[in-house]
């Protein structure tokens, strides 16, 4: 049975997999007898949570007792709903407790983004929903909550121990001790309970960008193309200047310099082009899409020989459309990986002299790309499937689950010995989800990581080519 039709102006969820039949086991059991590893998984996190919360007791208690009860309430207004759907009560009835509950919703959205994911939020529009998936909903809304939280606390502090680093590297007006905030940017993929990407800002404006994550390999592409602008143009294939900005690493965390653009693709709005291509075909003024997509072959020249992948919308901004050189930027090159394909959209690849100097700077580059920690997807499994994965996780029916466990380890192991069970995964996928973080592989010299490499765990180890 489908949801009923949600009022004007509320997008209607129409994904299958959150409306797949509840498992009768646990209908009949209830809520405390639950597959193990859900169950451990889930106190897991909780143990940690309430960890995270006695460090900011005095602060952060109040506000989840205060979150709780919101959640509690949203819970009664669902059930009230439940009910008169259940007794096929009028519909005049039904659809005043649907207001109600769509109100609850959104305020609690209002309330709470942005530490909260409100595409999360639209599960409780669910009228099918068991008790597990309540219980499991508000678990997880929690656990994000605390740890974005303290996320945001641990970035004030390190702002407050580096402002001379800030000013001194990414502050262009003349004010003097600028006060900084941290702003998060709304739904954006959480990893390693909560961490995220978020704007440090000045009056609302970003200076710069804290990226929870080494970005070495970031960086050393950025070098690749300052050193390739740097070949006189005579003796280069590639004519355009290559887009460039500055990235810090300190420690496990990167600072970028902020990229003023448009994306191609907003995540909030997935009707925007998908592709790096496609946003010029379809937005970009036709005077300028000849030296756009000339820019966006040489780019794929470059980035398909060192094997970055991952590019989508999302991941490429455009700077400087209103000039006359206007540039495609790539704001995330973490992900390279052999079998990686850019997804800028270019179906042309320009040849480069095997004896040329951007070859020779290439092939460097490729010999020593082993020592930076990457970002690898399993072969045919991109971000959005892994995103998925979150908002279509069911604990009542963890079928769907399980699919895709043994489609990351098949996609993996071509490349891979795997060193990890199918079990072992599942946990570690349970503890994730509970935290509503996406899934994140990495590799470093050879090693397979679930998560990063310093805080990830070893799954697997990289075949020897023949």
């Amino acid at each position: 049975m489908a949801s009923p039709p949600p009022l004007p102006g509320r997008k209607k969820i129409t994904d299958p997999i959150l409306f797949s039949p509840p498992s009768s086991h646990f209908e009949q059991e209830g809520i405390q007898n639950v597959n193990p590893l859900i169950s451990n998984a889930a106190n897991f996190c909780i143990k940690e949570r309430n960890k995270k919360i006695d460090k900011f007791a005095e602060e952060l208690r109040p506000i989840i007792t205060e979150v709780e009860t919101d959640l509690n309430d949203i819970e009664k207004k669902l059930q009230s709903y439940k009910m008169a759907v259940n007794k096929k009560t009028s519909s005049k009835e039904s659809e005043m407790l649907f207001t109600s509950l769509e109100e609850a919703i959104d305020n609690f959205e209002k309330k709470y983004v942005p530490l909260i994911n409100t595409q999360f939020t639209q599960k409780f529009f669910d009228y099918e929903l068991t008790e597990l998936n309540i219980q499991h909903y508000k678990d997880v809304l929690i656990n994000s909550y605390v740890n974005k939280f303290i996320y945001k606390k641990e970035v004030e502090r390190w702002i407050e121990n580096n402002r001379e680093f800030l000013i001194t590297n990414f502050f262009k007006d003349k004010e003097e001790n600028p006060e900084f905030k941290v702003t998060f940017i709304e739904n954006s993929e959480t990893h390693n309970e909560g961490k995220v990407a978020i704007y440090i800002t000045f009056k609302d404006n970003p200076i710069c960008v804290c990226k929870p994550r080494d970005a070495s390999i970031d960086e050393a592409i950025i070098q690749l193309f300052k050193e390739i602008n740097a070949i006189p143009l005579d003796k280069r294939t590639v004519k355009n200047t290559l887009p460039t900005y500055s990235i810090h690493n300190i420690e496990n965390i990167s600072i970028w310099e902020f990229v003023e653009g448009k994306l191609s693709m907003d995540k909030h709005n997935q009707k925007v082009a998908t592709s790096a291509k496609q946003f010029i075909n379809t937005s970009v003024a036709s005077g300028k899409q000849a030296l756009l997509k000339n820019k966006l072959n040489e780019m794929h020249a470059i980035l398909s020989r060192i094997h970055v992948g991952d590019l989508h919308g999302a991941n490429i901004k455009f700077r400087g459309l209103s000039t006359n050189d206007p540039e495609i930027v790539p704001i995330d090159l973490e992900n390279i990986q052999d079998n990686a394909t850019t997804d800028l959209g270019s179906d042309k690849l320009i040849d480069l002299p095997k004896d040329g100097k951007e070859m020779e700077l290439i092939n460097k580059f490729n010999e020593n790309v082993c020592q930076y920690a990457v970002r690898v997807l399993p072969i045919d499994i991109g971000t959005t499937q892994l995103t998925k994965l979150l908002l279509n996780y069911n604990p009542s029916n963890l079928a769907n689950t399980e699919i895709l466990i043994k489609k990351i380890l098949t996609g993996f192991v071509n490349t891979y010995n795997i060193k990890i069970s199918e079990m072992e995964l599942l946990n570690k996928i349970l503890i994730d989800i509970f935290n509503l973080d996406v899934l994140i592989f990495t590799e470093k010299n050879g090693v397979l990581y679930f998560g990063v490499p310093n805080d990830g765990s070893i799954i697997g180890f990289k075949k020897k080519k023949e």
